[in-house]
């Protein structure tokens, strides 16, 4: 996954990873949900990206409860935060410098 792309959608007023995402829209030319989608309430489907701001308690996939984001980890080992990716079954340990 890019950093341009989408972390999570918004639809049915919950947060979904885009892999289920992708199995209830679809995906357009670009791979991403159509803009245009909306959810049985008719609201418009809504993309998250890294850079919004999302809870420090985590992201988690409202279809199967599996992580998005981890919890915020306050930093003890030297100023590193930790956070975990996740995209589908693909995961990711990554380690930002404070």
């Amino acid at each position: 996954m890019s950093s341009s792309e989408p972390i999570a959608y918004t639809y049915e007023a919950d947060t979904h990873c885009p892999y289920h995402a992708r199995l209830r829209f679809g995906r357009d030319a670009r791979g991403i949900i159509s803009g245009e989608s909306v959810d049985s309430e008719g609201n418009a489907v809504g993309a998250v990206y890294e850079w919004d701001d999302w809870s420090e308690d985590g992201l988690y996939c409202g279809d199967d409860l599996e992580t998005i984001r981890a919890p915020y980890v306050e930093p003890d080992d030297g100023g590193l935060a930790a956070f975990t990716m996740a995209d589908g079954d693909a995961i990711t340990r990554v380690l930002e410098a404070r």
